[in-house]
């Protein structure tokens, strides 16, 4: 859900898909590499449509003495692989702000920052990938996908992890 002028970052002027006549068409490819997912039920360059992910796992750990959340992957994992996609309410920065001063007092925040403006709130409308963690050394970043001339993140695995390691990218994300 989107609100306001956030509405018009979603639809962005992301690079049309190429013709796709399903797997290893030559348009397929350049999709595959420009981050366009084919519309061409046949073709599997479609992993945010179907939700072709790494299996992870969200869970507990204690750091310094306090409990936290954190996601883990439950399979190995190889760079490149998509984990899980980024979701949430789509704000301007003036939404964002009412919202954030609506939430002082809470002790968990799920903001991301996008291009233009547009903020991801996952506090109530987010997936697992909420849960990831920042590191300064990270083994994820988030990367914008075009599915059907929608933007949309993804959650990709920048180096192999193996399974149980914690999955983790920088807050410092402008995705998109």
């Amino acid at each position: 859900m989107f609100r306001g002028a956030a509405r018009e970052w979603v639809r962005g002027q992301d690079p049309k898909p190429g013709v796709c006549r399903g797997f290893a068409s030559a348009a397929c490819a350049a999709n595959r590499v420009s981050k366009v997912e084919c519309a061409h039920g046949a073709c599997d360059n479609r992993v945010l449509q179907r939700r072709d992910f790494r299996r992870i796992m969200v869970l507990p750990f204690t750091r310094h003495g306090k409990t936290h959340w954190g996601t883990f992957m439950a399979e190995d994992g190889k760079a490149g692989d998509v984990l899980e996609e980024y979701v949430g309410e789509g704000l301007t920065f003036e939404d964002f702000e009412e919202r954030r001063l609506s939430m002082l007092s809470a002790d968990n925040w799920y903001f991301c920052k996008l291009a233009h403006g547009v903020i991801l709130d996952a506090t109530h409308m987010g997936s697992y990938a909420r849960f990831i963690n920042h590191h300064c050394q990270p083994n994820a970043e988030l990367r914008p996908w075009s599915v059907n001339t929608f933007r949309r993140l993804a959650v990709s695995l920048i180096v192999d992890a193996p399974s149980g390691t914690e999955v983790t990218f920088s807050y410092d994300c402008e995705g998109g």
